[in-house]
């Protein structure tokens, strides 16, 4: 939502970006100018703005997803979590993600091939117009861009070593990735070694507390799967903590692991800290589910 907001202090008009983050609180962004706004064919509503710290900002249907200057806080963590525990990662598939900004982190890997799949190629082709710098990894040999709906795509998927879901959150277009139907259709693509990365958003308020317990009540019902839960800080969240969960055949996995990245490829995820990322705060234990879900690893 954007408003037009008096600074008493400079005494002048100015933009602001508002995202609500739940029902008691938004998260507030001064916006220096509107460079893309537009209702993509897929439905979803696509603003790119600019902001002074941040950069380039990109959103849709009214939630932040990106900016220039901080997206390796989020795409660092989901790639190299998911990607650098095994020992040969070669199939990649990442759902969502249309700026590039995730395929950028999986191609510092000796993949052979990374798809990435979304169900809008508008949003690619924004993309390149107005981030020109963050789709330059969707060039490489490697890459691959499949315009489909990412719940349909992957029910002919087989033997994937990482399956990253870099979607929006769950509206719209984007629902039904949240499903049980769709979790089934990914479990069932990996590799025998291969992880699934899901989000499941900010674990301090009510939507990101759902999405975690919806979740962890589909996994609960497997006894063919291993799963971890991830949290890690993100100054773009409010309360600061943000959540995936990480979803294997392989049940002797050693999450733990670590084979690639070197401190000096990275800006935030770090090789020799990563047992740290499943550390999950007493605190939000508590808020997340009952003392069955707190001992869910």
């Amino acid at each position: 939502m954007i408003l037009k907001i008096y600074d008493e202090e400079n005494q002048k008009e100015k933009l602001m970006f508002f995202e609500d983050e739940s029902d008691s609180m938004k998260l507030g962004y001064e916006v220096g100018d509107i460079l893309y706004e537009q209702e993509a064919e897929c439905g979803q509503k696509v603003m790119i703005f600019r902001h002074k710290d941040l950069g380039k900002t990109l959103v849709i249907d009214d939630i932040v997803q990106s900016s220039v200057n901080t997206e390796f806080l989020y795409n660092e963590i989901m790639a190299h979590i998911t990607l650098d525990c095994q020992k040969n990662p070669k199939r990649v598939l990442i759902i969502g993600g249309g700026t590039g900004l995730t395929m950028k982190q999986v191609l510092k890997y000796d993949v052979e091939e990374a798809v990435l799949c979304d169900i809008s190629c508008e949003i690619i082709e924004i993309a390149e117009e107005y981030e020109p710098e963050a789709v330059e990894a969707l060039h490489d040999p490697r890459a691959k861009v499949v315009v489909a709906d990412g719940f349909e795509y992957i029910k002919g998927q087989k033997n994937l070593d990482g399956i990253l879901v870099d979607s929006c959150d769950p509206v719209g277009p984007a629902k039904v990735l949240y499903s049980d139907e769709f979790y089934e259709n990914c479990i069932a693509a990996l590799s025998d070694a291969g992880i699934l990365c899901v989000q499941t958003g900010a674990p301090l308020f009510s939507a990101g507390k759902e999405e975690y317990r919806n979740l962890m009540d589909y996994l609960r019902k497997r006894d063919d799967i291993a799963y971890k839960p991830v949290i890690f800080t993100c100054p773009m969240i409010v309360g600061g903590f943000y959540m995936f969960v990480l979803i294997t055949k392989n049940k002797e996995i050693d999450w733990t692991a670590r084979y690639h990245i070197r401190p000096d490829e990275v800006e935030y995820y770090s090789p020799e800290l990563r047992a740290q990322y499943f550390d999950i705060p007493n605190f939000i234990r508590k808020r997340l589910e009952t003392d069955q879900e707190r001992n869910a690893d």
